[in-house]
């Protein structure tokens, strides 16, 4: 198992460096989902099918071996989170843990939590688990007009929010 994490995360590092869209805009780009369950490839098609559905969606990939469908968005578009556990679910499988990588400016909302503003889905996500070394940065990236670039995993909390765990980050001029 742990084997098949790494090269899950190895493979959609090099799927988002290799396809980053014109960051003219903040976005989620591109997103993977670990769907618990698939065991054969009618599985995968019934998934894809749903994944597609997407608002945004240009691509899935899917990996039975690894369980993990990864989603590339279009151009100048974005994927709203909220869209992609029920489409896992309605093609009667469990969505697990969701990697992203995404582009949009810091802000520090009215709980003094860094937000990262994602356009076009209406959807921020709290910035979670931030390194004290890092919190320094972040809040010069407020005062700027630059955008970020995380990478990281998202969970969704009682409150309805998402959170964004970064695993890295990027400043883009």
């Amino acid at each position: 198992m742990r084997k098949g994490l790494s090269l899950i995360q190895i493979a959609f590092v090099a799927i988002t460096v290799f396809l980053t869209p014109s960051l003219a805009q903040a976005q989620i780009y591109s997103l993977s989902v670990v769907v618990k369950g698939m065991s054969c490839p009618f599985c995968v098609y019934g998934v894809e099918k749903k994944l597609k559905k997407v608002k945004g969606v240009k691509s899935v990939t899917i990996s039975m071996k690894d369980g993990v469908a990864t989603l590339i968005v279009k151009e100048g578009q974005s994927i709203n989170i909220n869209q992609v556990t029920p489409a896992v679910r309605d093609s009667g499988f469990t969505p697990g843990m969701i990697k992203i990588a995404a582009v949009g400016k810091i802000k520090v909302d009215e709980k003094q939590r860094f937000v990262l503003l994602i356009h076009g889905v209406e959807q921020n996500l709290i910035l979670s688990g931030v390194k004290d070394t890092v919190k320094e940065n972040l809040l010069s990236y407020t005062k700027s007009e630059n955008l970020v670039e995380i990478h990281g995993t998202v969970n969704k909390h009682p409150d309805e929010a998402w959170t964004l765990s970064p695993d890295h980050y990027f400043v883009k001029n």
